[in-house]
């Protein structure tokens, strides 16, 4: 399940990535110099982005399982406190 989970965001990854650079070549200078530059810039900043969207979802990911973490061990202080009175 894991390993078809990491699969999956590639490839749910590198869609988001071409969409943007498409749309991202769609407004570029017709002729020059100018537009390898242009073309250039945009595959960088779509991976840039991909990258950072993809971070994002991680730490989400990895603070709600510490979440639930520290929840679990509320939860287990409070049903031990009732030993700790006596």
């Amino acid at each position: 399940m894991k390993v078809l989970r990491i699969i999956l965001q590639i490839v749910l990854t590198a869609f988001f990535m071409t969409g943007m650079f498409l749309c991202f070549i769609s407004g570029a200078p017709s002729s020059g110099g100018n537009r390898l530059m242009y073309i250039i810039f945009a595959a960088g900043f779509s991976m840039v982005l991909a990258v950072f969207v993809n971070g994002c979802l991680i730490y989400i990911k990895r603070l709600r399982k510490r979440v639930k973490e520290l929840e679990n061990e509320i939860d287990n202080f409070m049903n031990h406190s009732h030993k700790l009175d006596k």
